[in-house]
């Protein structure tokens, strides 16, 4: 696993949030999750493919290369890369 550069556990702004890299045998993965009951957003600039695992609420939207990702209260997604 591989910290993301942003939402990791150094950023103080969105501590409620974790979000890593998971790569094996040539596929790549970005997971992320919010360990709050509020919702949180966060802005992406991975290029995010299908979401493969969804728990609670996420909503997505792309926009010019950037992606706002946001994540309800306990939820989590995990998104091919």
């Amino acid at each position: 696993m591989t910290r993301h550069p942003v939402y990791n556990d150094g950023n103080a702004a969105q501590e409620a949030v974790a979000v890593w890299y998971r790569e094996k045998n040539g596929q790549r993965m970005l997971v992320a999750h919010n360990f709050s009951d509020k919702a949180q957003t966060l802005t992406l600039t991975d290029a995010l493919g299908k979401a493969v695992g969804v728990s609670g609420t996420v909503t997505l939207k792309k926009n010019d290369g950037e992606a706002l990702l946001t994540l309800g209260g306990y939820s989590s997604v995990v998104f091919t890369l």
